[in-house]
């Protein structure tokens, strides 16, 4: 019923994000500043793939791409929506950014190594000049920040400097 209901739903305001991405890509040109469109945590939310898909075909600049979050694809992947290797396949040459966080069952934004996503499977994907960003809750402490990073520099999702 979910799935249907969103299908019946969704092209209205997926026309409407394409309309406003139309001229905020319009207006961004020129501008140094680089755009990241982000896989989303829900499942009503846009967008899914094939919507991001005809987003990012709306320009083919490197400063608009893809905006990665590991733990909302690790949520979607969980309920069985969206595997999430396909955020990864189709879109990781289009990767303009990442949110680095874990998730435990499908509670998202804990440090790095205090729940289930592999981190190793991601980092191929992450390319060089992508924005890594740690996206952790105010819980987190300093020794499991710690130990976080050092997840993500073993598993080369980042570059300890």
């Amino acid at each position: 019923e979910m799935i249907s209901h969103r299908a019946r739903h969704a092209q209205v305001h997926v026309e409407q994000v394409r309309k406003s991405l139309e001229e905020i890509i319009d207006h961004t040109r020129g501008s140094k500043v680089a755009l990241g469109l982000e896989n989303r945590y829900r499942y009503y939310d846009i967008p899914l793939p094939d919507e991001l898909q005809s987003f990012l075909d709306l320009c083919e600049e490197d400063w608009f791409g893809f905006q990665f979050d590991c733990g909302h694809a690790q949520a979607l992947d969980r309920l069985g929506i969206v595997p999430m290797l396909d955020w990864l396949e189709r879109f990781g040459k289009r990767m303009v950014g990442c949110h680095l966080h874990d998730v435990k069952g499908l509670t998202d934004h804990l440090a790095p190594g205090l729940g289930e996503i592999d981190f190793a499977a991601i980092a191929p994907y992450i390319p060089e000049n992508a924005c890594r960003t740690l996206e952790i809750g105010p819980e987190a402490t300093l020794e499991q920040i710690a130990a976080g990073l050092e997840i993500l520099t073993g598993t080369g999702c980042i570059v300890k400097l």
